[in-house]
């Protein structure tokens, strides 16, 4: 697993969209199409500041798209250029609705929004009481949307005012369904909840022994979903009464169902243990099952025969035997939307790609049908007509005109084109941007757009960098928030400065440039004490309002005093930056520790059972998490562990029996003799007393060696029996430093050689 992709775009990347954007400026290829390429080629990557985990949603000549990195954006479908960027103020894992040029999406700032896809400008928003990392249903005129204070929420599309909700006793993350004047929606209660969409008055509720995160799917009369308890139901959806169900061995994705080349529909759902599984929509049976060897946490995308699914590989797989087409090593992050043979999809950590789907067909089946998970402009529900209430007392009003929501008051108008594409920048500072963007708008051959493309290559050689920044960085707009803002000198008399978390802070009298410098270092003071304590967020905040608070003390400093200022904060940026760098590598370890310590865990459950083929398969994702996580600790220039890091283990972290003889099946001489040895449960076990192997280095059970040496237990055994040492019977598990993730790597790979 590629960890270390590189964050901004490349010489080849820039050199690839300008040949496009001249494509298109030619009429080779029309305004929403893209270059021709092999199957699984790259066609273009724009950069982010975040993970890409929304699904994209096509409309017209744009893809638009939320980002971990807090911001929502409108990007150009054949030349990667930034139409609009439209920040919220936390993460947006919610996939865009887009209806009749307006965007609906949510945000884990707790509000849902409402954005014009012409302008970027916010139209309303509605607030809840958690986190909305559901993607939002536009159905006749009203947003159904989930959040994580347990309600489904159903919002007048126009004016952003609540019609009703429904209450569950869990956190609602999934996108709600809706199907024949029926809202159907999930809960991490545990159960799948049927809502008539006109009242909000609960139908049904159908539950089971897991939570359900991600979306259901409808069709035909069916509503089908996966579970936590391991099990992809189908239940009618007018009673309820469960139809079929069918056992995987790991959390699932959100289904797919649609035409897989069989006379009955295909449901096609992915688990946390890497398999895909296409099972027959109407009876349940299995039709095909295939392990691509990691975590599937995305919806598979079906495509005319073929079904996209992403871990930490892109794979096209022939939808009616599961036989690979193509594969590529694109780290998705998302679930995959295919738009007339391209495919878009999130990945590498913090970019969204365009990749040549190897089709010319577009995405299809029931995520279509119910335009879940991000959409394109053939789903069922695309021509809904939606006015803006302009009356209506909730719709957002800048509170100064310097808070604008996506452009600037200052800034021209977005122009479209014939191609769709955005005006020029004209930001000189674009490094080559605005060169490829005049290409777009300018009756020019291909060749003097190769010749442009060429201009920027060179120019950015000449600059000294193999990079240009990520297209639409530098556009002339100002969001809501920015991620660390920095005053421009002579931008206001500021009697206040605010902290990364927007919350005023007071501060020393704006007049006297010693007192805010006085100011600015006890601010740094505290910034390096937050760091070196391992606090790393307080520590970017006090860095933040250091670098404000001298930003504005040179105004009206000295020239001696601003050139001291000046190197000040030149080392506070750095230093801060360094700190972000450290924070990106302290949640990537968090990450990879979780998903590690689950598959172990799963691991051995599957070990001691004699389950050998899904126990190699867990193991070998533990180790690469662990892996990963090692890497991330050596990258990072502080401690990542500086504070202890408490890692889930997961909601299926159980044994069958406490019982050694019961669990691993022995019989009643080999449970005698380990009774002897004081080993009757796995809790006996995880007591005893370890050493380490003269060859390997690796750690040994010492009662496990000494009955192995006695001839009393085999090779397996011994191996199932060193598997149960490691064994956490906890819901999570403390990481206090790299030497005990070593630790944990050595047991997954000594587990995977173990594995027959």
């Amino acid at each position: 697993m590629d960890r270390s992709r590189r964050k901004t775009v490349t010489r080849r990347q820039a050199v690839r969209t300008a040949i496009g954007v001249g494509a298109v400026a030619t009429g080779i290829a029309g305004g929403s199409e893209t270059v021709a390429a092999a199957p699984g080629e790259e066609l273009w990557e724009f950069e982010t500041r975040g993970t890409v985990q929304s699904s994209p949603t096509v409309v017209g000549n744009f893809v638009y798209v939320g980002s971990d990195d807090g911001s929502v954006y409108a990007v150009n479908t054949a030349s990667a250029g930034l139409r609009w960027r439209f920040s919220t103020r936390g993460t947006v894992r919610s996939s865009p609705t887009v209806v009749d040029g307006l965007l609906f999406v949510g945000s884990d700032d707790n509000a849902v929004y409402a954005v014009d896809t012409e302008s970027g400008d916010e139209q309303w928003s509605f607030e809840t009481d958690g986190a909305v990392g559901s993607s939002p249903t536009v159905v006749g005129g009203t947003v159904f949307v989930g959040s994580d204070d347990g309600n489904l929420y159903a919002i007048d599309a126009s004016s952003g005012t609540e019609q009703w909700s429904v209450e569950t006793d869990g956190a609602v993350e999934g996108s709600p369904v809706v199907h024949d004047g029926t809202v159907f929606v999930g809960s991490t209660d545990g159960s799948l909840y049927a809502v008539e969409t006109e009242s909000g008055d609960e139908q049904w509720s159908f539950e089971t022994e897991g939570a359900i995160r991600a979306s259901p799917t409808a069709t035909n009369g069916l509503v089908y979903f996966g579970s936590d308890d391991r099990n992809v139901y189908a239940v009618d959806a007018n009673s309820g009464k469960e139809e079929w169900n069918y056992e995987t061995v790991g959390g699932l994705s959100a289904p797919t169902v649609g035409d897989g080349g069989f006379v009955r529909e295909t449901l096609f759902i992915g688990d946390r243990t890497g398999t895909i599984y296409a099972l027959n929509a109407e009876l349940g049976g299995l039709r095909w099952s295939k392990d691509v060897g990691d975590d599937i946490r995305a919806a598979p995308t079906l495509v005319s025969g073929r079904l996209f699914i992403g871990n930490s590989s892109l794979y096209s797989l022939d939808a009616k035997t599961g036989e690979e087409n193509w594969s590529t090593d694109l780290d998705p992050t998302s679930a995959p939307t295919v738009w007339k043979g391209t495919l878009f999809v999130g990945g590498g950590r913090e970019s969204l790609y365009a990749v040549d789907g190897g089709t010319t067909q577009s995405s299809q089946g029931s995520r279509v049908l119910t335009g879940t998970l991000g959409h394109h402009g053939e789903w069922a529900h695309a021509d809904q007509s939606i006015e803006i209430d302009t009356s209506a007392t909730n719709q957002m009003e800048p509170e100064s005109e310097s808070e604008t929501t996506s452009n600037d008051e200052t800034d021209p108008e977005p122009v479209e084109t014939e191609t769709g594409d955005e005006p020029p920048s004209t930001d000189s500072s674009d490094s080559g941007e605005e060169l490829i963007q005049i290409a777009t708008l300018s009756s020019i051959g291909l060749l003097a757009t190769l010749v442009i493309g060429g201009g920027a290559y060179w120019r950015m050689r000449g600059s000294g960098t193999n990079d240009y920044t990520e297209p639409g960085t530098d556009v002339d707009s100002e969001s809501k928030t920015d991620e660390y803002p920095e005053p421009e000198p002579g931008d206001t008399d500021q009697s206040t400065e605010t902290a990364a978390d927007d919350t005023p802070v007071e501060s020393a009298d704006t007049d006297d440039p010693e007192a805010l410098r006085a100011d600015a270092d006890d601010r740094l003071a505290e910034a390096v004490d937050e760091r070196n304590a391992g606090n790393l967020e307080g520590a970017i905040e006090q860095y933040t309002a250091a670098i404000e608070l001298y930003t504005t003390a040179a105004e009206t400093a000295d020239e001696e005093a601003t050139e001291e200022i000046e190197e000040t904060v030149a080392q506070a940026r750095e230093d801060r930056a360094a700190a972000e760098t450290a924070l990106e590598a302290q949640e990537s370890i968090r990450e990879s520790l979780q998903l590690g310590e689950e598959s172990l865990q799963n691991a051995i459950v599957a070990h001691a059972q004699g389950e050998y083929t899904l126990s190699k398969i867990r193991y070998r994702q533990a180790r690469e998490e662990f892996d990963a996580a090692i890497e991330d600790a050596e990258a990072s220039d502080v401690d990542p562990f500086s504070e202890a890091i408490e890692v889930p283990v997961g909601s299926d972290n159980s044994l069958p029996s406490e019982r050694l003889a019961e669990l691993l099946g022995l019989s009643d001489g080999t449970a005698e003799a380990l009774s002897e040895a004081g080993l009757e449960t796995v809790d006996d076990l995880t007591t005893e007393a370890t050493g380490s192997d003269d060859e390997t280095g690796r750690l040994e059970v010492t009662v496990v060696t000494e009955l192995l040496e006695e001839g009393t237990i085999d090779d397996e055994l011994a191996a199932k029996l060193t598997a149960l040492y490691w064994w956490h019977n906890e819901e999570t598990h403390t990481v206090t430093d790299r030497t005990a993730v070593e630790a944990r790597y050595e047991q997954a790979v000594a587990g995977y050689e173990a594995s027959r």
